[in-house]
């Protein structure tokens, strides 16, 4: 349950900006800037599992992508283990990693 809940969240996250972020450059507007605010809480029960319910972290990637068409096509593990192989030309420059502690 720890592992699969932290998949979805991930994947979640990073469908959800892989189309903000690409779909601006997808449809020739020009070069693509950040410039939303991304506030992530992570509640006291963040990822909470096995018999006690203790919480644990979860790690956010943010990806910057030029399309979303290889990562959509692309697995969960092959994208985590290395962006850079899975994702080639799409990926623009590299990910970001920001550890949501439980309660913060």
């Amino acid at each position: 349950m720890f592992v699969f809940s932290r998949i979805i969240l991930l994947m979640g996250l990073a469908a959800v900006l892989a189309l903000s972020v690409g779909g601006c450059c997808s449809v020739g507007i020009g070069t693509c800037t950040l410039t939303d605010t991304i506030v992530l809480d992570g509640s006291a029960q963040l990822n909470a599992c096995g018999d006690d319910h203790k919480s644990h972290p979860v790690i956010v990637r943010f990806l910057y992508l030029k399309e979303t068409k290889v990562f959509n096509a692309s697995s969960f593990e092959e994208i985590w283990e290395d962006p850079m192989a899975a994702l080639g030309g799409d990926l623009e420059g590299a990910h970001h990693d920001v550890t949501l502690a439980p309660g913060a």
